[in-house]
């Protein structure tokens, strides 16, 4: 049976890239709405406590108006930052700096680290993303492997990538 054999270890650069690019394709529209409807009902609590400290004036408004913005701004600068400090956190744990080693078939994919040796049917990720500089398969829709694609020899980034378009149906490219 072919198989691939890749070994690699994270760099912040490569995690903020895959990183940037989850928020960019998979989550941004979610957190921007949820950002946004959080800091409407933040300033909205703002404006009814200045409401009920003095009478109604349309100064009020806008100050609504400007909490709203305020608070939009800091979110915003938020998620913007976001793939960059996850990057951080993530290298901040012992168990990614490690290196790490795949093995890869058409059947199954077995990541050897120093805590663990697991085994993982092709079946068993619902998504792929191939990018340039990395792949991402997702077992759900709340994680994802990141594998950097400069680990890969001669044609056995080609491989790979026909193993996953014959096993995952999702694949955004």
């Amino acid at each position: 049976m072919v198989q691939i054999e890749i070994e690699f270890q994270y760099e912040k650069e490569l995690l903020v890239e895959a990183l940037s690019f989850q928020m960019k394709k998979v989550r941004r529209r979610g957190l921007i709405i949820g950002f946004g409807f959080i800091s409407l009902i933040i300033a909205s609590i703002c404006v009814s406590i200045f409401i009920l400290k003095e009478p109604f004036k349309l100064s009020d408004i806008s100050s609504y108006y400007v909490i709203f913005f305020l608070i939009m701004i800091f979110a915003l600068s938020l998620l913007l930052r976001m793939p960059t400090m996850g990057a951080n956190k993530i290298l901040q744990e012992n168990s990614f700096k490690k290196s790490r080693k795949w093995i890869i078939n058409e059947t199954n994919i077995q990541v050897i680290t120093e805590q663990s040796n697991s085994n993982m049917q092709w079946s068993m990720f619902q998504k792929a993303a191939i990018q340039k500089n990395f792949i991402l398969l997702y077992p759900n829709s709340h994680s994802s492997h990141i594998i950097p694609t400069n680990c890969f020899k001669g044609n056995d980034l080609e491989l790979f990538k026909s193993w996953i378009r014959k096993n995952i149906k999702d694949i955004v490219e």
